[in-house]
C-alpha cells in the first residue's frame, strides 16, 4: 500500500460520520465506520469479525496469520470520534500542501490504514492481530 492509497483510503474514512453515538443520539458513525472498515479488511483477504460492545458502538477485529511460529503483534485503535464542534464541514477531507483536513484523520482514523500498510518483514512468522 503506497502513499496515495493510504491518502485515498484516510479521505474514504474522514467522509464518514464517526462521531461516537455516546455523544449524540442517533448517530450511526459507529456502525457506518465499522462496516467500511470490516468490509476493506475482508477485500484485503483478513480473518475479520465485527461485535457491537454497546449500542451503536462496534469492534473490528482483523488477525493476519501469520507464515510460521513466530511472535505475534497485537495493534489496538478505536474509530470514533468527538462531536466536531465548530468545525466547518467536517466530514469533507481536504487537501493543502501534503496535509490532509477534516474531522479525525491524525487520530483515530490513520491508525489502521497505517497499520495495513506494514511491509513484509520478521513479524509476519507469528500473526497480527489488530483492533479498532
Amino acid at each position: 500500500m503506497g502513499h496515495e492509497d493510504i491518502i485515498e483510503l484516510l479521505s474514504k474514512l474522514v467522509a464518514l460520520n464517526s462521531v461516537n453515538p455516546g455523544q449524540v443520539a442517533g448517530t450511526e458513525g459507529g456502525k457506518e465506520v465499522a462496516t467500511f472498515v470490516a468490509s476493506w479488511l475482508e477485500e484485503a483477504v483478513l480473518e475479520v469479525h465485527t461485535e457491537e460492545v454497546a449500542d451503536g458502538r462496534y469492534n473490528v477485529i482483523a488477525i493476519a496469520k501469520g507464515r510460521g511460529s513466530g511472535r505475534s503483534l497485537m495493534l489496538n485503535s478505536h474509530m470514533d470520534t468527538v462531536v466536531p464542534g465548530g468545525m466547518k464541514d467536517p466530514f469533507t477531507p481536504r487537501i493543502y500542501g501534503n496535509r490532509l483536513y477534516g474531522r479525525g484523520p491524525l487520530i483515530p482514523k490513520v491508525h489502521w490504514p497505517s497499520s495495513c500498510s506494514l511491509p513484509p518483514g520478521p513479524w509476519t512468522w507469528g500473526s497480527a492481530m489488530m483492533r479498532y
